[in-house]
């Protein structure tokens, strides 16, 4: 299964914080399989597999959070039971669940039930990275020589590290950005301000911004969908745009909580 993300386009015309919008969310995990084809249910081996929430446009790092959280719970709630172990085959295990941003970037991980919170300082960086590259080194030695397990485990330890800086990084820039809304639906409103002032003055950009701004409600509607909100905001009221893109929002949300937004 692939998911290929679209662009987040700013009324400026270019990526609007691209590098801080989740453009996939990645579940990864294990697939367990049948030993021996002949004998179905006799013995099992797992690999490391990954799944794909899809979503509907790159979305703000918070909301990406909460589609996340939601799917751990909805997956989590029903675990398969020890009576169904002719069904093991094929079946997949989340174990984590990353968010990317367009550029493949790690902006967060969620594993054994919390986010990321204790972040690389800044100034340990460079050095953080150098060590990954060394590991990274060191593994194609070992592979090289056939030691797999052993590159394996060294290629684990580079990806962890430069997930880790990765994640430090988006943090940091996030304290360095623009604070929450403290009134619901108030970047919305702005955005569709911005859209008809394009609209007016002719920019070629306008287009963009309009789509910004229905991307933007679009996502307090499926945090809030999530949340289980189902009045709009009042920031919305009279604006058919805004209104319909939260109300699509909302319903998406509802989907992927009863399993069908992931079809």
């Amino acid at each position: 299964m692939r998911y290929t993300h679209g662009r987040l386009d700013s009324p400026d015309g270019h990526l609007k914080d691209a590098h801080m919008q989740v453009a996939s969310i990645i579940v990864e995990g294990s697939l367990c399989r049948d030993m021996y084809d002949e004998h179905p249910g006799f013995a099992y081996f797992y690999v490391t597999s990954h799944d794909v929430i899809p979503i509907p446009h790159p979305l703000p790092l918070s909301t990406a959070m909460s589609v996340a959280e939601a799917v751990w719970r909805r997956d989590h709630a029903s675990p398969v039971s020890d009576d169904d172990y002719e069904e093991y085959d094929g079946q997949f295990t989340p174990e984590s669940i990353l968010l990317l941003s367009e550029r493949n970037e790690t902006l967060q991980h969620y594993r054994d039930g919390r986010w990321v919170t204790e972040f690389v300082p800044p100034e340990e960086w460079d050095e953080q990275l150098r060590r990954a590259s060394e590991l990274a080194e060191e593994s194609s030695f070992e592979a090289g020589w056939d030691n797999f397990s052993t590159a394996e485990r060294l290629r684990a330890s580079a990806t962890a590290i430069r997930r880790k800086v990765d994640i430090a990084r988006a943090h940091h820039a996030a304290q360095l950005g623009d604070p929450v809304d403290r009134i619901r639906g108030l970047s919305g409103r702005v955005s569709l301000a911005t859209a008809r002032i394009a609209t007016i003055a002719g920019a070629a950009n306008a287009n963009a911004a309009w789509r910004q701004a229905a991307r933007c409600a679009r996502a307090l509607g499926i945090r809030e969908g999530l949340a289980g909100v189902t009045e709009p905001p009042i920031m919305f009221a009279g604006e058919d745009t805004l209104l319909k893109a939260w109300r699509e929002g909302v319903e998406w949300a509802l989907a992927l909580l009863d399993g069908t937004g992931r079809e």
